[in-house]
């Protein structure tokens, strides 16, 4: 009986959750240079990120449980969910502005137990934990200016599809599917001098 219920609340939340999930993107007008209108494919992208974290994280000889991962502009957090069942992270922390999508990913991390934090937050008022594994799925215009108001800084940052305008990518990934690409920035071994700049030097030293 307990368990009919739990699952009969599972595919509620589902649902409401798409519906949610429809209202923050396609009909909420309010934000639309906030909202990117598809999830990550995690068929492809999950596999490249896999071989990105063993490239850049476990192959230096470093654990992911030192990491935080973060996703920006998470929505359900799909990535994040992803990522959690295949590593061990510091912590998994989901940033969301949209409050209907923000309770339903709450609810579905409880019932999944995977350990994600949503935070309701607008990115530019978050503060990124050092030393994280960033995943970005978000608008070229949004992750520029995060790069240039130093919110990167000391990250490792890996973008879906959109670039960072003005900065050379560590490594660019070509996608078959429709997203094209991914982007891999290497914050972590940023100079100093670049860590000390205003954001118009940060984009001269880094071109």
């Amino acid at each position: 009986m307990i368990f009919s219920l739990l699952l009969v609340f599972f595919y509620s939340a589902v649902v409401v959750g798409y519906v949610a999930y429809c209202w923050e993107t396609y009909l909420n007008r309010s934000r639309p240079d906030r909202v990117v209108y598809y999830s990550s494919n995690l068929k492809e992208q999950g596999k490249v990120l896999e071989a990105i974290i063993k490239k850049y994280i476990t192959a230096r000889g470093e654990a992911t449980a030192d990491y935080a991962l973060v996703e920006p502009g998470a929505g359900f957090a799909h990535m994040a969910r992803f990522l959690a069942q295949k590593y061990t992270w510091r912590e998994i922390i989901a940033v969301e502005i949209g409050r209907v999508v923000l309770l339903i990913g709450r609810l579905l991390s409880l019932l999944r137990q995977d350990h994600i934090t949503f935070i309701y937050a607008d990115i530019f008022s978050y503060t990124v934990p050092q030393k994280s594994l960033v995943y970005c799925y978000l608008t070229s215009a949004i992750i520029t200016r995060l790069y240039q108001e130093g919110k990167l800084n000391g990250q490792l940052v890996v973008c879906l599809t959109f670039t960072i305008e003005g900065v050379e990518p560590t490594e660019e990934i070509e996608l078959k599917s429709w997203q094209k690409r991914i982007q891999v920035y290497d914050f972590r071994e940023a100079s100093p001098a670049l860590k000390a700049a205003s954001p118009k030097q940060r984009r001269r030293l880094k071109q």
